[in-house]
C-alpha cells in the first residue's frame, strides 16, 4: 500500500495502485468498480456492505460531479487516474447525508444493511464508510451542455462588472409624477 492522504473534508485515502490514464474532470462520465465496507471504530474489522459492483462487468457509470454520489466518493475519484485503485475512508459527514445518493447496493438485503449502517453512524456519531474504488474509464458526455466547465473571469473584467453593478444599483430611478384624478382628466 502507498502513502495515506487526508483531504480538507476529512476523507482519507491510500492509493493501492497508481493509475496512469486520464484524470476525471467535473462533468465527464466515469466508470468504476467498487467494494463497500463499514468500520464502526478505528480498531474494528471491516464489515462488508456491497460487493456486487466489484468487477468490471457490474461497474457503475455516472457523471462526475452531478450531485448524485456521496461527496466522499466524488472527492476521492477526482484526483484518481484511470487504472488506479484507491481505498477511501469516508467520515459520516461525507457519506449518505441525503436520501437517494449513490452508490446504492443493487439487492434489497444489501440496501437494508447499508441503511442500518448509516443509522448506526448517525446515532453514534462515529465510524467510517470504506470504499475500494477502481477507476476503469473516463470520457466526455456528448450531451453535456458545458455547465461543469465554467471559467473564472479575468480580474480586470470582474472589477469592471462589479463597478457597473454598483453604478446601476446607486442610480436612482425616477418615478412618474402622480397627479390627482381631476388634473389627469383635464390634461
Amino acid at each position: 500500500a502507498g502513502k495515506a492522504f487526508r483531504m480538507k473534508s476529512g476523507v482519507r485515502y491510500v492509493d493501492e495502485v497508481q493509475g496512469s490514464g486520464e484524470q476525471p474532470q467535473w462533468g465527464q462520465v466515469v466508470r468504476f468498480c467498487y467494494e463497500a465496507f463499514y468500520r464502526p471504530t478505528p480498531e474494528s474489522d471491516l464489515v462488508a456492505i456491497d460487493m456486487a459492483a466489484s468487477n468490471p462487468r457490474t461497474s457503475l457509470l455516472t457523471k462526475h460531479g452531478n450531485g448524485r454520489m456521496i461527496r466522499g466518493i466524488e472527492e476521492g475519484i477526482h484526483t484518481m487516474r484511470v487504472g488506479g485503485r484507491r481505498r477511501l475512508l469516508i467520515p459520516p459527514k461525507m457519506g449518505f447525508t441525503v436520501a437517494g445518493l449513490g452508490p446504492l447496493p443493487q439487492g434489497f438485503s444489501e440496501r437494508r444493511k447499508l441503511n442500518k449502517v448509516v443509522k448506526e453512524m448517525e446515532d453514534k456519531g462515529t465510524g467510517d464508510l470504506v470504499y475500494v474504488i477502481t477507476l476503469l474509464d473516463v470520457f466526455d458526455d456528448e450531451a453535456d451542455q458545458g455547465y461543469y466547465a465554467d471559467e473564472a473571469l479575468p480580474t480586470d473584467e470582474l472589477a469592471r462588472l462589479i463597478q457597473e453593478a454598483n453604478t446601476l444599483s446607486t442610480t436612482k430611478t425616477t418615478k412618474p409624477e402622480l397627479k390627482p384624478r381631476e388634473e389627469a382628466e383635464a390634461d
